[in-house]
């Protein structure tokens, strides 16, 4: 599995590029790549994803795109083994 952020957002997994979602959950994928290793607070999430304007449900949000990236990755992860 490889992730590219330079550039456009891209997963390559077993040399097929994948589907990363609607924009929010790939702008929150890259903060958490980014933040690799650290704790960040869903407070961060919120201003970095909606900046100053975040809905009223953002808090709630974010566990329901961090479900949606894991499936996704869970998936990808799962294919790029069923080719080796």
């Amino acid at each position: 599995m490889e992730f590219r952020l330079l550039g456009p957002l891209e997963l390559s997994s077993g040399g097929q590029q994948q589907n990363l979602g609607p924009a929010k959950e790939r702008c929150l994928l890259v903060i958490l790549l980014l933040a690799a290793g650290t704790v960040v607070p869903v407070e961060d999430l919120i201003d970095r994803i909606w900046d100053a304007n975040p809905p009223a449900r953002a808090a709630e949000n974010i566990p329901v795109y961090l479900s949606r990236l894991r499936k996704r990755l869970h998936r990808s992860l799962c294919d790029q083994l069923s080719l080796v």
